[in-house]
């Protein structure tokens, strides 16, 4: 029980991860533009 609960959390890590990084692959371009104007 405590096993598949650690490799369900585990994987849903995972699954978040990737989405991030996939996010920022596509819009981090756009992110970094919108902080710097942001900043100024």
């Amino acid at each position: 029980m405590l096993w598949s609960i650690r490799m369900t959390v585990r994987t849903i890590d995972e699954i978040f991860r990737d989405f991030v990084i996939d996010v920022f692959r596509h819009q981090g371009r756009f992110i970094l533009t919108s902080l710097t104007f942001a900043i100024r």
